[in-house]
């Protein structure tokens, strides 16, 4: 079990959209449960604490983007001297 807390928990729930001094408990790769940090803590003693230093909690959130011309342009340098672009001799 892990607890991430400490932090300000956005929830994106309607009835509770923002928790703050919130934590987040997580088993395996399930949120199991979102609360204030005081009630998570007292529920999951035995859980691993990670402190989220104040900062912004997002359960579920997976930040997938991606900058496409990076992987486009990966080893498109091969060949060049450091004053060339692609195309030119």
């Amino acid at each position: 079990m892990l607890l991430v807390a400490n932090g300000s928990v956005f929830t994106r729930n309607a009835q509770t959209p923002f928790i703050p001094n919130g934590a987040v408990a997580i088993d395996g790769d399930t949120i199991v449960e979102v609360g204030p940090e005081c009630e998570l803590k007292a529920k999951y003693p035995d859980a691993e604490y990670v402190d989220a230093q104040g900062n912004l909690i997002m359960p579920g959130l997976i930040n997938c983007h991606t900058h496409i011309y990076s992987g486009l342009a990966r080893d498109c340098h091969q060949g060049l001297q450091p004053h060339q672009l692609p195309g030119e001799s």
